[in-house]
C-alpha cells in the first residue's frame, strides 16, 4: 500500500487495508504477508499498528479468522 505523502495519518491506509481484508475473507484467504524494507520505520510501525506481527522487519503477517 502506498499513500502520497500529503494524504498520510488521516486514515486512508487504514481504510484500504480494511476494505483488502474483507476481500480476502470473502474469497476464503485465512492470512495476508506482506514485504516491509527494513529502512523504513514508518511502515513498519503502520503494519504492527494494524495487527501484523513483524519478522526481523523485512515481512509481516495477519492472521484474517
Amino acid at each position: 500500500i502506498f499513500v502520497k505523502k500529503e494524504s498520510r495519518n488521516k486514515g486512508a491506509g487504514r481504510t484500504i487495508l480494511h476494505e483488502l481484508f474483507a476481500h480476502f475473507k470473502k474469497e476464503g484467504c485465512t492470512s495476508i504477508s506482506t514485504f516491509i524494507k527494513p529502512y523504513n520505520k514508518q511502515s513498519q510501525y503502520f503494519w504492527k499498528k494494524q495487527g501484523f506481527d513483524l519478522d526481523l522487519g523485512y515481512s509481516a503477517k495477519k492472521r484474517l479468522i
